[in-house]
């Protein structure tokens, strides 16, 4: 499924093979002690990692907008790109 998702434009076999290979360079990468895989699994260790989205949500609830914001840093995953494949794709 991952593999169409980000390759499905090409043939399983293939779409697989460039999933490994990206799943290599992935942990021979600074994130690659926070990757957990198996063989119908990829995940990120919940433990190896921090969010600051439960941060931001306490405090949009407790009305302290000011330190929501605070932690608002750059562009939402900027100088990454995502295509979605057209398959996937509503209607």
């Amino acid at each position: 499924m991952l593999a169409e998702l980000l390759w499905g434009d090409t043939d399983e076999e293939r779409a697989r093979g460039h999933l490994r290979r990206e799943l290599h360079r992935l942990r021979q990468s600074p994130l690659g002690q926070l990757l957990v895989t198996s063989t119908d699994a990829v995940a990120l260790d919940p433990g190896g990692h921090t969010c600051d989205v439960p941060a931001f949500e306490a405090h949009c609830q407790d009305d302290q907008h000011g330190a929501a914001l605070a932690l608002w840093r750059g562009e939402f995953l900027e100088g990454s790109t995502c295509v979605v494949p057209q398959n996937s794709r509503p209607g």
